[in-house]
């Protein structure tokens, strides 16, 4: 949490006649649970280049299975064509 803002949150607290050191552990707890808990754009950006690169595999993945099933399935109609 960015300082401007701890210290307005401090400031409202201290408004409702909420002490220095208890606003101030609020803060303290809230800047605590947001860093473990939210993330961060950067940590946005990781995991979608995480996630387009398992896509990529993926997609190259299937195009050799298609290729390899359609090898066999015309393989199977020459062969066919051929006995009868």
């Amino acid at each position: 949490m960015q300082a401007a803002t701890a210290l307005s949150i401090i400031e409202a607290f201290e408004a409702v006649n909420i002490p220095h050191d208890k606003a101030r552990a609020v803060v303290e707890a809230l800047e605590k649970e947001m860093f473990d808990q939210l993330a961060t754009k950067t940590d946005l950006a990781l995991m979608q280049a995480s996630i387009n690169a398992k896509f990529d595999v993926l997609s190259r993945d299937l195009t050799i299975r298609l290729g390899v099933m359609l090898t066999v399935a015309v393989g199977v109609v020459a062969t066919l064509v051929q006995l009868f």
